[in-house]
């Protein structure tokens, strides 16, 4: 199997009821495809390349203004998966692995607005590195008015890489940034739990 897909994405944070505000737009166009070299094994691949279009406003209290700026992104990502996939009775499982890796780059912008309390940002880069291992279990059960369906998916994920240096300083200084900003909790471990059930009449 192979395929293309694409998708649109809107997004508006607000910060002290509104005073702050970051709207966001994404673009991502992406491939895939799925094989399956023996029976109840499969590969499965992805590919994508998104854009980023930020409208930022920040409320300056030293300056009693509004800072506005424009910022735009871009970033590459990969997913590559495998496992197996079996049925035991009633019960459909499977067991896989999933590697994941994204890299990005935000540009770098000058607010305007707030006089000499402006900021500007750097460049920021984006790495992220993250392995997964997980299960999934599914049943069916015929009822006399229809189907009832259970489904779990667990999931363990570990992130390889730490978060990257947001550097910043105030607009009117020149040269290499002061300050910096440090994602915090970047390297991290995360699990998934998660049941569901249906019912088809």
């Amino acid at each position: 199997t192979l395929g293309i897909g694409g998708g649109l994405g809107h997004d508006r944070s607000t910060v002290a009821g509104g005073a702050g505000r970051v709207n966001s737009d994404s673009q991502v166009l992406a491939v895939y495809g799925s094989v399956a070299p023996a029976q109840g094994l499969f590969v499965d691949g992805m590919l994508a390349r998104g854009w980023l279009d930020y409208s930022l406003r920040r409320l300056d209290a030293g300056a009693g203004a509004l800072a506005t700026a424009d910022r735009t992104g871009t970033f590459t990502t990969g997913a590559l998966s495998s496992g197996i996939d079996r049925t035991t009775g009633a019960l459909r499982w499977s067991l896989y692995g999933r590697a994941e890796y994204l890299s990005g780059r935000l540009g770098r912008y000058v607010e305007e607005g707030a006089g000499i309390y402006n900021l500007r940002f750097d460049d920021r880069t984006l790495e992220s590195v993250t392995g997964a291992l997980g299960v999934r279990l599914g049943w069916q059960r015929p009822l006399p008015f229809g189907v009832l369906t259970g489904r779990l998916r667990t999931e363990w994920l570990h992130e390889f890489t730490d978060g990257t240096r947001q550097g910043l300083d105030y607009a009117d200084v020149a040269g290499p940034a002061y300050y910096s900003l440090i994602a915090s909790g970047w390297s991290r471990e995360q699990l998934l739990f998660a049941p569901g059930i249906g019912l088809t009449l």
